[in-house]
């Protein structure tokens, strides 16, 4: 019963790859039939643009899932050559998920309204916000903290209570930690140090 959780997130795979190979060209195929049939003098250089650029970007991220999700299975059904990617993870892949699924909702709204191109915008507007939202968690990014050590006299008691979180009026007694950490610091040796 060598690499169950492999065969598991094959299988998981598989059925999401099937589900996406299913949907892909049956919204493409729904949305040439609507806008030749019904919607024939629709067709402007823009709406032809944006459609080759939202379905040919749609097409290769399915190719891309087909491609790194499913790999070549020996007879046994353990995926050959290593590593390949679950569909089912969070992060960049859920993100990828959440691409593809605008684009197509973008493509059913267009046969109803040409400005619901516009929605494709909210894809870019959401990275902002979320490069925005984390930028005080990168490193270069943010306001930089003030040390104990740098901070003036007043900040730095500030900063104390604050970290306490009791009065200037009621100090409050250091743990035996803290103790043992000034006693060593007021020494000024460390094991580590060379003489």
């Amino acid at each position: 019963m060598a690499n169950q959780s492999g065969k598991k997130i094959l299988a998981n795979n598989q059925k999401i790859l099937k589900y996406l190979n299913i949907v892909l060209p049956s919204i493409h195929i729904y949305y040439i039939l609507v806008r030749f049939i019904f919607q024939w003098k629709s067709w402007t250089i823009g709406t032809i643009f944006a459609y080759l650029l939202t379905g040919g970007l749609s097409t290769w991220i399915v190719y891309q899932f087909n491609l790194y999700g499913n790999p070549e299975c020996d007879r046994n059904g353990v995926p050959k050559g290593g590593q390949f990617i679950d569909l089912s993870d969070p992060g960049v892949i859920s993100y990828t998920f959440d691409i593809l699924y605008i684009i197509w909702f973008t493509l059913v709204l267009s046969t109803f309204t040409s400005y619901a191109w516009y929605l494709l915008l909210s894809v870019p507007a959401y990275a902002f916000y979320k490069a925005y939202t984390m930028k005080d968690k990168l490193p270069l990014g943010g306001q930089r903290q003030v040390p104990f050590d740098d901070a003036p006299a007043g900040a730095q008691q500030q900063q104390q209570q604050r970290v306490r979180g009791g009065n200037a009026a009621e100090p409050q007694p250091d743990s035996k930690r803290q103790q043992k950490l000034k006693k060593r610091q007021e020494k000024g040796h460390y094991k580590y140090a060379k003489a």
